[in-house]
């Protein structure tokens, strides 16, 4: 990615990466701050890990907003800059991750949010994997 951002004249103004609050990239971001890039969540609810979404801390946010631990985990992500386009096939899950703009977190709440990353990816399909399965073509 630094060659891109060292090269490129017109630097690139979104990145998509795999991010929620047990992969919350602090690293990539604090890169990414100097050039104004977005980011974007991919796996904004850590692909629906039972054990993410069970977590203490969301159980208690969420009764104190009355939201689920899926709504809170997309404020944070709002809260924090990021894109998010959480997906579902149900039409309550798309209903209710609308329904995170009426509140706000507060910082400490954030704070406890940050304090879960645990660097945990979901998706570890190897870069050569990657390019021989979604492009046909070795490296």
């Amino acid at each position: 990615m630094t060659k891109i951002f060292d090269s490129a004249k017109i630097k690139p103004q979104i990145i998509q990466v795999e991010m929620h609050p047990y992969q919350q990239q602090k690293d990539l971001k604090a890169y990414l701050a100097p050039y104004r890039t977005v980011m974007e969540a991919w796996y904004p609810l850590g692909h629906g890990d039972k054990v993410l979404l069970e977590e203490p801390l969301f159980a208690e946010l969420g009764e104190k907003y009355g939201k689920s631990a899926a709504q809170i985990i997309l404020r944070w992500h709002l809260q924090e800059g990021i894109v998010i386009f959480p997906r579902s096939t149900s039409e309550v899950h798309l209903a209710e991750n609308l329904d995170v703009y009426d509140f706000e977190l507060e910082p400490s709440e954030l704070t406890e949010i940050e304090a879960m990353d645990k660097n945990k990816a979901y998706f570890e399909l190897p870069y050569e994997e990657q390019v021989q399965r979604f492009f046909g073509m070795d490296n």
